[in-house]
């Protein structure tokens, strides 16, 4: 089947879309963490032993 000319390849978005997807999701997770701090570490480990145990 040869490739459509329409459509771009989907490997440049991803060289870039990957890599900002997880700076985003770095920076929310350390914002969250600015903001909840223990208190989100103590919730999640409490599931973690829910889940596991």
């Amino acid at each position: 089947m040869p490739p459509n000319p329409d459509q771009p390849a989907p490997v440049p978005a991803l060289t870039w879309l990957a890599p900002l997807l997880l700076g985003v999701l770095l920076l929310g997770g350390w914002l969250l963490w600015q903001r909840y701090g223990l208190g989100l570490t103590l919730l999640l480990n409490d599931a973690w032993l829910w889940v596991c145990g």
